[in-house]
């Protein structure tokens, strides 16, 4: 998404950041537009959010990122605007605006790995007493364990999805049913807590000494199942095949995972795996390559791999 030159100005001058001097580029994100700029004060990022979202929920957001960086936890906070809001409108489009963090990216390393686990099991610690819940929102929380069967015929359309990629999509929904049918009782009552939603390596950032610095991105805030978290921070590491070996740190340093949650983890992986290649199937996220995720997550390499104890 380009952004008008004057509308960035205008930006600036409404968060009192400095006169614009230049775009310096865009940085990642899957779905929201994020700008690098820099001004007469230093380098800050404004966030162009592409869904319309509720208020509500980025007001929440921040009561949650305010309470972590109460316990010293890295949260990323936005700045106030001239009114006191953490938020403008531009066209429809919420904006936020927060400093840019000079910080090192993930770089696949077992340091990193450990210290992202690290960080979650902090923030899942600190954040098991909030009562409040966040305002509902679907998001990959809710539509990950979706219902195969009865939605594909409905979705097939919409998303044009031909009949060989409904035939893997029963496939691989077949293989993860089969799997969670050995189980020899499926848990119930995991442990809760506020769930970050997006765990992705792209969404913290760290020091050199691998230790995490900054935690980005709560758009996908929820309450839910502590292992989910873990489940989606370790798909996007397997996505790659030297991903494989971060899975023992990141577990390590989450500080282990409970016989109950162990035996959920290859199964919610593989959901995440089937919900992606079905609804994004693109890059690395394209049905083959989940399939083959699919099938070494849930076969007994796979499954000794993710629930080995540290």
């Amino acid at each position: 998404m380009d952004y008008p030159f004057h509308d960035l100005q205008s930006i600036c001058r409404e968060y009192d950041i400095g006169d614009f001097i230049s775009a310096e580029g865009k940085l990642g994100g899957y779905v929201n537009t994020n700008i690098k700029i820099r001004t007469k004060k230093g380098f800050f990022v404004i966030r162009i959010y592409r869904e319309k979202f509720d208020p509500e929920r980025i007001h929440y957001a921040h009561e949650i990122v305010s309470i972590l960086r109460s316990f010293n936890l890295p949260a990323l906070l936005p700045l106030k605007n001239k009114l006191g809001s953490y938020f403008s409108t531009y066209n429809d489009y919420f904006i936020e605006v927060t400093p840019f963090i000079d910080a090192h990216h993930f770089q696949w390393l077992p340091k990193q790995a450990y210290f992202s686990g690290s960080m979650l099991r902090n923030m899942h610690q600190t954040l098991l007493t909030t009562h409040k819940d966040p305002p509902t929102r679907e998001s990959i929380y809710h539509f990950y364990n979706w219902h195969v069967l009865d939605d594909a015929p409905k979705l097939q359309l919409l998303y044009n999805w031909t009949p060989q990629h409904m035939a893997q999509i029963y496939h691989i929904n077949n293989l993860i049913q089969k799997h969670i049918q050995h189980l020899e009782s499926f848990p119930e009552n995991l442990p809760t807590t506020i769930l970050h939603g997006d765990w992705n390596p792209g969404n913290q950032l760290y020091q050199a000494s691998g230790e995490v610095c900054c935690i980005l991105d709560f758009d996908s805030i929820q309450r839910g199942e502590c292992v989910f978290d873990v489940a989606y921070a370790l798909y996007f590491f397997l996505l790659k095949d030297k991903g494989k070996f971060l899975v023992k740190p990141f577990i390590q340093g989450y500080g282990g995972l409970s016989e109950q949650e162990q035996s959920v983890l290859p199964s919610m992986i593989a959901k995440l795996g089937l919900f992606f290649g079905s609804f994004i199937n693109k890059g690395d996220l394209a049905f083959t390559k989940q399939q083959k995720l699919v099938e070494w997550v849930l076969s007994p390499e796979g499954v000794k791999v993710l629930q080995e104890r540290g």
